[in-house]
């Protein structure tokens, strides 16, 4: 406004600087280029702009990637020169991801191209839960180390990470954390879990019973707990209520079993401990409301709950676990965690923070719908509304892109118990391998299977929009399914 407004502030700024230049340019907020507008006129040639339509991922901080394509519209002759080379990855790589983003309807046509060999493609991993997924990172993560790979672990969430680090810790595996603090150790339900587990050990912890008697329906009201204040600290707090309210006798009986129960629960592992207070207490029957209240989803602080349980399956007992949290709280309050004696710890890092980095290996982790491109992004596309997905798969092309060498996808089958669907653009690199592969099915061709050593491709056969091949290994047709087996890794041409 004040430019619009004061054309002699304006003139002072425009007589200072000569020539303008934009970097990180699909970034700009449409009042950033409203302001650009205003400092270099459409008639005026002083203007350069360096920006990477396919990565504009920051919509939520205001980017608007519409801003670059306006600008042909705006500026008269206008030059774009597209810079296709990747000096990074490897052939492979490169063509995928080159694919993958050509999905998108907003962006330049590039052929991204690259002087660098073919290695191999991605390897996809379908695992059966968040445990197996930690197993193959440990695996995986000890044999790049060993032969001094760069190595980072990208996720779209910082939920992820606090599953690995701990693994880490446990494991010795150096680790740098690159992210802002995680305030999943102050969040209220994680508080509330704690609060059930505090109170097991201790009988006499009034702080966390009073954070909790009103979320496990045992008839407990705020004035029975209000007078149990009088024995504070001299009387476990369930006596306490006890002696100090007027009860019917159906009360009696379920506080007097809720002492049992609490005991109970101290003995147990933590695993089972929350389970327990899940199932028993039906803790999260009783959050309802408050899920409603604040208007957000109740999966949202079940997915927290999902992390504890994770966390949870290391440890032997409750005080054990109580601990681990803790250190974990204090570990996660510090920007960078990780083993100052090595020169090449993992990195830990977000998707979006990724952006301008490169690694020998990169591992991409809890590739589930939910996480990426998540339910909004789903929902909208629904509706026909292209833009967040199309800035989600932007952000997957931008994980992918990050690797020189090994890529890998890693896609839990169950998180918290609960079926997820694999990301959809986990399906979509999946489509394209395919495809590629499908060029190379011929008869006469020789394949190796994991199980059955080489054999050759003696039919092909299509039926109800799948492909089946006979195979001969030694004498012994076998028929596959080809799609299954190129999608799981089971053949190889």
């Amino acid at each position: 406004i004040i430019l619009k407004k004061c054309p002699d502030i304006l003139s002072i700024y425009k007589n200072r600087y000569k020539y303008y230049q934009i970097d990180e340019g699909q970034d700009l907020s449409r009042v950033q280029f409203e302001i650009l507008k205003i400092f270099c006129s459409s008639k005026d040639s002083n203007l350069f702009i360096v920006a990477d339509d396919d990565q504009s991922i920051y919509g939520f901080r205001g980017a608007e990637p519409k801003c670059i394509f306006e600008l042909d519209e705006y500026y008269e002759g206008l030059k774009i020169y597209r810079l296709e080379n990747n000096y990074r990855s490897t052939k492979n790589i490169v063509e995928l991801s080159s694919k993958l983003i050509k999905i998108n309807q907003l962006r330049y046509d590039k052929f991204h191209k690259t002087s660098n060999p073919s290695y191999k493609n991605p390897t996809i991993l379908n695992v059966e839960d968040e445990i197996e997924q930690l197993k193959f990172l440990e695996k995986t993560v000890n044999k790049h180390l060993m032969e001094n790979h760069t190595v980072a672990i990208l996720y779209r969430s910082n939920l992820s990470s606090i599953s690995v680090v701990e693994m880490f810790t446990r494991k010795g595996i150096p680790f740098e954390l690159r992210q802002n603090r995680v305030h999943f150790f102050q969040h209220w339900v994680i508080q509330d879990i704690i609060s059930f587990l505090r109170f097991a050990l201790d009988p006499y912890d009034y702080e966390s019973f009073s954070r909790i008697y009103y979320k496990m329906n045992r008839y407990i009201s705020k004035a029975m707990m209000e007078n149990s204040l009088k024995y504070q600290y001299q009387l476990p707090v369930i006596k306490s209520i006890l002696k100090t309210s007027e009860l019917q006798p159906f009360q009696k009986i379920k506080l007097n079993d809720l002492t049992k129960e609490f005991k109970t629960l101290s003995k147990m592992k933590p695993l089972r401990a929350l389970k327990y207070i899940e199932d028993e207490f039906k803790y999260f029957g009783n959050i309802k409301g408050s899920s409603e209240r604040a208007g957000v989803s109740l999966d949202y602080y079940y997915n927290l709950f999902g992390v504890l349980k994770t966390l949870s399956v290391s440890c032997h007992s409750i005080s054990e676990f109580l601990g681990l949290l803790e250190e974990l709280s204090l570990n996660f309050e510090n920007t960078k965690v990780f083993n100052k004696r090595d020169k090449n710890p993992v990195n830990l890092i977000t998707m979006h923070s990724s952006k301008g980095l490169e690694y020998d290996v990169v591992i991409m982790i809890d590739l589930i719908n939910r996480e990426i491109p998540g339910e909004g992004a789903l929902k909208n596309d629904r509706n026909q509304d292209e833009n967040p997905i199309e800035e989600e798969r932007r952000l997957f092309y931008v994980g992918m892109t990050r690797a020189k060498r090994w890529l890998y996808m890693v896609c839990p089958q169950y998180v918290n118990d609960i079926s997820e669907a694999r990301s959809t653009f986990v399906n979509e690199v999946v489509s394209i391998l395919n495809e590629e592969q499908m060029d190379n099915i011929i008869e006469g061709r020789i394949i190796e299977h994991k199980k059955y050593g080489k054999g050759i491709i003696s039919s092909i056969n299509k039926k109800s929009g799948r492909t089946f091949i006979g195979v001969d290994f030694k004498g012994r047709t076998r028929m596959l399914d080809l799609d299954v087996c190129l999608e799981n890794g089971i053949i190889t041409l």
